[in-house]
């Protein structure tokens, strides 16, 4: 399954794959980031519920610290 993240091309082995099983694959901690795909801001309890669909969009997104 072909999706984006990030602006770069990502080829997933498992189908359809929860956001939070994405993240954990990719090596990312949910609490720890913000998710928007095809442009719409996912919500953060969804994350274990709401499957990734072929060819979409994800933005993963860290905040930053500093001044």
């Amino acid at each position: 399954m072909q999706v984006v993240v990030n602006g770069e091309p990502h080829t997933l082995i498992e189908e359809r794959p929860s956001i939070q099983s994405l993240l954990a694959s990719l090596g990312y901690e949910t609490q720890s980031v913000a998710v928007a795909i095809n442009n719409e801001f996912v919500p953060r309890n969804t994350f274990s519920s709401r499957l990734v669909q072929p060819e979409e969009v994800l933005e993963i997104l860290s905040p930053m610290q500093g001044g």
